[in-house]
């Protein structure tokens, strides 16, 4: 039989190191939605003549675009654990990437919409799937910068 673990936290305190099944503890809304307008301007700007780096042309956005998702989840469900949040981010960008794949004329129709062309784009890469995994990573770097390191300006209370 293994000895028991003993939590270095007093007696009593619950932590998340002590119970790795709990959920990640609420994150400032407010933080996360900077976050993800900065993330969003990023992104549309990378896709800008200005914006776009000689030597990734499309990557950059298609990074963010992931980083994103993972941001709208965390900011929808602040208690959803780091790892769920990354196996969404890539299951709903994977899906809408072969979803391009798919070109009914409704569908073509709806992508030639400004704003739901940039969601849904147009032409399947296989090598998006890399960025949105690197980019949903990313979201989880972000996510896991301690709230020690944040601004003050940014907020401090959590909503549950």
């Amino acid at each position: 039989m293994l000895p028991a673990y003993h939590h270095p936290a007093s007696e009593g305190e619950v932590t998340t190191a002590s119970r790795p099944h709990q959920r990640h503890p609420a994150r400032s809304r407010l933080t996360v939605g900077l976050a993800l307008a900065a993330v969003v301007a990023l992104g549309l700007f990378s896709r800008t003549p200005a914006g776009r780096l000689p030597w990734a042309t499309k990557e950059v956005g298609d990074v963010l675009f992931a980083t994103m998702f993972y941001l709208w989840i965390v900011l929808l469900a602040p208690r959803t654990r780091p790892a769920v949040a990354f196996g969404t981010a890539v299951a709903v960008t994977f899906a809408i990437e072969f979803l391009k794949l798919y070109q009914a004329p409704w569908l073509d129709a709806v992508r030639k919409v400004q704003p739901f062309g940039f969601l849904l784009g147009r032409t399947f890469y296989w090598h998006d799937l890399a960025c949105y995994v690197l980019g949903a990573a990313f979201g989880v770097v972000l996510d896991r910068v301690p709230a020690t390191h944040r601004s003050p300006a940014l907020g401090d209370a959590t909503i549950p």
